[in-house]
């Protein structure tokens, strides 16, 4: 795979200061086409036709596209949508059921590092978090980057925590009324 390539690219745009869009797929079911790991990148750069922009194999389900015009991205998006709606072709048929992340706009991130997290974050959160019934495609927009912002913030409160040693845990027995005695605890 080559996620490093990725998380380095990003960097380099962000270093640059350029406006960019990013779409990650990630093939829900593991289709066939992509379950390999010798997966033909110019094959995906085909069906995808993504001629303007430059495609990473992130995991073995997932894939990221970046395009450093965002107006190309745009086009592209809408292009894509209409021909994986009318298409019997089987390659655009698995794309139609894979999950979708669109980031039209690299501004809404503070960093690299912010937003190559992001990426990981709406993938893991995405599907259980956004009803993606009818095109499962998932639009980013500022709220998204805030709601992100917010939970990596109360996860960093809690690492601290308990790194400071400042938790305490009770632990609350559990009774079995079937064998008359207690049988666990759970922590509070």
């Amino acid at each position: 795979y080559n996620s490093n390539a990725f998380n380095e690219y990003i960097r380099q745009l962000f270093g640059e200061y350029k406006k960019f869009a990013v779409f990650v797929m990630v093939s829900r079911n593991y289709d066939e086409q992509f379950r390999s790991q010798d997966i033909d990148m110019i094959k995906i750069k085909s069906i995808v036709d993504a001629k303007e922009a430059v495609i990473f194999k992130r995991a073995e389900n997932e894939v990221a596209i970046v395009f450093e015009d965002v107006t190309k991205a745009t086009k592209w998006r809408a292009n894509y949508l209409e021909n994986i709606r009318n298409s019997i072709n089987p390659d655009m048929l698995a794309l139609r059921n894979a999950l979708w992340v669109n980031i039209d706009n690299s501004e809404f991130f503070d960093n690299a590092e912010e937003m190559i997290y992001f990426t990981r974050y709406i993938v893991g959160s995405g599907q259980t978090r956004i009803d993606m019934q009818y095109q499962h495609f998932i639009d980013v927009d500022k709220e998204m980057v805030e709601s992100m912002r917010k939970e990596k913030a109360v996860e960093r409160m809690i690492e601290k925590a308990l790194r400071d040693n400042r938790v305490l845990v009770y632990y609350q027995p559990i009774f079995s009324t079937e064998k008359q005695r207690f049988t666990a605890a759970e922590a509070l």
